[in-house]
């Protein structure tokens, strides 16, 4: 029963969905939420003139409220912005798993899911309580889960993305100028995290850092630190001649003796040291071609094996930092950098 609502509210298409049959069922509790004894309408997905609003509730008045829900991803763009326009008079609702959420306007009021979904656990009909208490019991556990250890035994891979959205969140509200970003993988759908802070010398030259969980399902939950560089396309060239400069201390013994810590531990056992392979001079490949892993071209990096097991999101918040000060330590002492060789 756990890992079949695990894998239902993973999801935040169906927490809506399941939300929306929640108050076809019963109206009572949204009313008392709202304040209001009218009869009311929800709508799923429907247009607000600024996008698709999650939860779209009306009376005959016209739309009286706004539910936004939020597991994993992040708002796209200024959508909250474009609800509140949209809808001015309307009471607005932000749903998540968060007990403290950032940046928000103040018209938007934060609430925990689990207290959304509490609201029918008192409902007349036996099926609408019994799966309003299920939900509510789920989420309230995904909350606590995701305050502690990434690797922790038997944790539910829902809560994986909000831990990683709180750290986003704690970075961006405690280091100015890094960028962060925390969703899951286009392939398979794992957690992943990357932050991002640009060179202060050398505009167009970013120190990147991409945290993210190979397999969710995997017993062992594996997890991969990856450090690299990202450039403007006309510093690529200096890209590529940094991070061959970086090499020795972007190897996996020289990045876990700088960034172990008890709560945040790099495995030792990796073939290529954290590379795509060993260089070889026999090879007529570039050693940024042979060495490091490269995304899409943008971004070439190395990869580490990280133990997550007593890593929570304030831990990994900490580790995200202190790798990007060591990649802009790394820049500094190499050649190319310390020079200001032009970009070819």
């Amino acid at each position: 029963m756990e890992h079949a609502w695990d894998r239902l509210l993973n999801n935040e298409v169906v927490v809506c969905d399941l939300l929306a049959v929640l108050a076809a069922a019963e109206q009572g509790p949204l009313q008392a939420l709202l304040g209001t004894s009218s009869e009311i309408s929800v709508r799923r997905e429907a247009s607000t003139g600024g996008g698709r609003a999650d939860l779209l509730i009306s009376d005959d008045t016209g739309v009286v409220a706004v539910v936004e829900v939020k597991l994993s991803a992040d708002e796209h763009g200024d959508q909250l912005a474009k609800y509140q326009t949209a809808h001015p008079a309307a009471r607005l609702f932000y749903a998540s798993l968060e007990q403290e959420v950032g940046g928000l306007d103040s018209r938007w009021k934060p609430i925990d899911l689990s207290e959304l979904f509490a609201l029918w656990t008192g409902a007349g009909d036996a099926t609408t309580r019994a799966m309003a208490e299920q939900a509510r019991r789920f989420t309230s556990m995904l909350s606590q889960e995701s305050r502690g250890p990434l690797g922790a035994p038997g944790r539910s891979t829902a809560s994986l993305p909000i831990a990683l959205r709180r750290t986003a969140a704690q970075l961006s509200r405690t280091s100015p100028g890094l960028g962060t970003s925390a969703g899951k993988t286009s392939g398979g759908g794992n957690p992943l995290m990357l932050a991002w802070k640009e060179s202060s010398t050398r505009p167009g030259l970013w120190w990147v850092v991409d945290v993210r969980c190979r397999n969710r399902y995997d017993s062992d939950m594996a997890w991969d630190l990856r450090l690299g560089l990202e450039a403007d396309r006309t510093l690529l060239p200096l890209r590529n001649r940094l991070m061959t400069d970086m090499l020795d201390g972007l190897r996996t013994p020289a990045v876990k003796k700088a960034l172990d810590t008890p709560v945040a531990t790099i495995s030792a056992a990796d073939e290529h040291q954290g590379l795509k392979s060993t260089p070889r001079a026999p090879r007529n490949l570039p050693v940024e071609k042979l060495c490091f892993y490269d995304r899409r071209g943008a971004v070439i990096y190395t990869r580490h094996r990280l133990d997550v097991s007593r890593l929570d999101s304030h831990g990994l918040g900490e580790l995200i930092n202190r790798s990007l000060g060591y990649l802009a330590a790394l820049a500094d002492a190499a050649p190319d950098f310390a020079v200001g060789d032009p970009a070819e």
